[in-house]
C-alpha cells in the first residue's frame, strides 16, 4: 500500500488504490500503463465488451467499458467515483483529482494529486467543493439500496498471533 495510508475497508486511498493487471496477446499492448481511473464494476463492462456479448438492457451497469483505452484508442477520461462502507460510516467521492471523505462524524477534502497520502485536509480552504461533493455522494447514495448495518467490520484481537 506504501506511499498510500489506510488498509482494506478503509477509504483511504491505501484501502483503495489496487493495481490492475491485463494480459490478452494480440488485444492489449505488452508493457502499457495507463493512469485511467477505474473501479472494479469496470470489469463487467469490459468482460462483456471484450467478449462480444451486450448487456442486458433492463440492467444498469454500473461500469465502464474500458476497451478503448486498453487497445490505445482513447485518453485516459475523467471520472467520478463513490464508495461507501457501513465499517465506521464511512462514504467517499473522488472527481479528478478531489476526495471528499467522511469517516464517523468527521468530513475532509483531500487534493490527492498533490497529496496522495491524504494528510492535508483542505475542507476549511475549499468548502464550496466539500459542499458540492457531499451533494453528489447523497444523490448517487439515493439511488443505491441501502446498506445492512450487520455489515461491519469485526474488530480484530491479533494478541495471540505468532510472527
Amino acid at each position: 500500500m506504501w506511499p498510500f495510508v489506510g488498509r482494506k475497508w478503509d477509504l483511504l486511498e491505501g484501502g483503495l488504490r489496487i493495481p490492475q493487471i491485463i494480459w490478452w496477446p494480440g488485444h492489449v499492448q505488452p508493457g502499457m500503463v495507463s493512469h485511467q481511473v477505474t473501479i472494479s464494476m469496470d470489469l463487467t463492462a469490459t468482460c462483456l465488451a471484450a467478449a462480444g456479448v451486450a448487456a442486458d438492457p433492463m440492467l444498469q451497469l454500473d461500469g465502464v467499458d474500458l476497451m478503448p483505452l486498453l487497445a490505445d484508442e482513447r485518453p485516459p477520461q475523467q471520472r467520478t467515483l463513490f464508495w461507501r462502507l457501513a465499517n465506521r460510516q464511512q462514504r467517499a467521492v473522488r472527481s479528478g483529482d478531489w476526495k471528499y471523505l467522511k469517516v464517523g462524524d468527521r468530513e475532509f477534502l483531500f487534493d490527492i494529486a498533490w497529496d496522495p497520502r491524504e494528510r492535508g485536509d483542505v475542507a476549511r480552504k475549499h468548502p464550496d467543493l466539500l459542499n458540492e461533493l457531499r451533494t453528489q455522494w447523497v444523490e448517487w447514495d439515493r439511488k443505491m439500496l441501502p446498506v445492512s448495518p450487520d455489515f461491519v467490520l469485526p474488530a480484530l484481537d491479533l494478541s495471540g498471533m505468532l510472527w
